[in-house]
């Protein structure tokens, strides 16, 4: 794979894992919305599946939304503080690999100077590794609600 094929692939990465934490993100925090409301007879799998519906819902009404847009959502949300910045510097930086990525860094890229080369693969790389991280908590945390809903 030559650099540039490397570099298309890394931004693919960032774009793709930014999805699964943004839906992962919907996800938790339905799940600890609707906990709120949860009574012992509303709790079982039923709840879980209308809960798990609308975080679905909520993604895909974030489609074509701006990040800053999408952020309101979370503004009130009960997820952690910690996990609201994180969720926030995910989705600027897709946005920066989304929208100016290659026009920023086309004369840097165009000089074919292998340092430049491994310093942008990295820097996407570094990315990618926080929505990694923010994606496998965010995972975690909603599967500490699902008993919480039997």
């Amino acid at each position: 794979m030559t650099y540039l094929e490397r570099i298309t692939y890394e931004t693919g990465n960032v774009v793709a894992n930014a999805q699964f934490v943004l839906k992962n993100a919907y996800r938790l925090k339905v799940l600890l919305e609707d906990l709120k409301g949860l009574n012992d007879y509303t709790k079982g799998s039923q709840a879980l599946f209308i809960a798990e519906d609308k975080a679905k819902k909520a993604f895909e009404d974030a489609r074509g939304k701006a990040s800053e847009e999408i952020l309101k959502a979370f503004e009130e949300s009960p997820l952690s503080e910690r996990d609201k910045k994180e969720l926030r510097s995910v989705l600027l930086k897709r946005d920066y690999v989304v929208f100016s990525y290659f026009v920023e860094n086309a004369y840097a890229l165009g000089k074919e100077d292998v340092a430049i080369y491994e310093s942008k693969i990295n820097e996407l790389q570094d990315i990618v590794s926080l929505e990694r991280k923010l994606n496998g908590r965010l995972c975690e945390e909603a599967d500490k609600v699902y008993p919480q809903y039997q």
